[in-house]
Formats: C-alpha cells, structure tokens, sequence
C-alpha cells in the first residue's frame, strides 16, 4: 500500500483480528441482511477464545496505542477537524467489535475508548449524525468519505445494531 493513512488503518484492524481471535470482516451477503445459507465453518466449530483481565487490559492497550500512530499520521495529512472526523468512526466501530465479539463471552468491563478519546457514550448514534451533517457539505474531503464507508462496509451498525 502507498497510502500510510490507510496502512495504518489496516495495520490496526488487522491486529484487532488477531487480538480477537478471529476474522470479524462481515460477508456481502450478511451486510444487505440475508439469511445466509447455513454452512458452518471450522472457525465456528471452535470454541469461542477465554479472555482474562489481563487478556483484556492488553489489548485495550495494544488498540490505543495503535490508536494514538493513527491520530499522529492523520494529523500530518489532515487538518484538526478532519482528524477528528475520520478518526471518529474508526473508535466506534473498536468499541463495537469488542463489545459484541469479545465482551459476550467474558464478564469483563471494556472501558469505551470512545468515552475516553471523545467523551461521549453514544458513538452508535453520533456516527450517523456525523455522516449525516457531512453528506450535505460539499467541501468534505473524499477520504472522509472513504473511511466511513469503510467502517460500514466492514460491518458497523452502531444505532442499527438489532
């Protein structure tokens, strides 16, 4: 890849995908929401991955710091705002993924990265009223664009969870 905001985007889920344990990208078929034929595949006759504490407080760690490469390199292409902007959804959709792919099979608290980063509780709901408000400006950058499809195409559902 020539593009290091994208290399680091993928670097990041790609270590998300190894601290869980598993591939967590959603198949075409799954994201228009068909029933899927039903073939299990050997990841699913797996026993789900025990995670501890310490397992926990790891990769929490691990994703922050991957995180915070990120937030640097997009700071050296983007102005402040679009940082934001398109740091935003990639967080949401971490809080997601750990919450619906590894906190369902552990008692164990994750504490929101998104509370931490952006102080809010909500991401499920901001991020579509982001995407919503920056639909209407023309002037939005296209790799704006470019990674809130991404997170949707990778299987975000925030608000549209159930």
């Amino acid at each position: 890849m020539k593009n290091k905001k994208w290399e680091l985007i993928h670097e990041l889920y790609v270590r998300m995908e190894q601290l869980c344990g598993k591939s967590l990208y959603q198949p075409e078929e799954l994201l228009g929401g068909a029933s899927p034929q039903k073939e299990t595949s050997p990841e699913e006759n797996e026993p789900q991955k025990e995670y501890s504490i310490e397992d926990m407080v790891a990769m929490r760690a691990e994703l922050r710091n991957q995180l915070d490469f990120l937030k640097v390199a997009l700071s050296d292409m983007h102005n402040e705002r679009d940082t934001y902007i398109m740091l935003f959804p990639i967080v949401a959709q971490i809080d997601e993924i750990i919450q619906s792919n590894v906190l369902s099979s552990v008692d164990v608290n994750w504490p929101l990265l998104q509370k931490e980063l952006f102080q809010i509780e909500n991401a499920g709901e901001v991020f579509y009223e982001i995407l919503d408000d920056i639909i209407n400006k023309p002037q939005t950058p296209t790799s704006i664009y470019e990674v809130y499809y991404f997170c949707l195409r990778y299987g975000f559902r925030g608000r549209y969870e159930n």
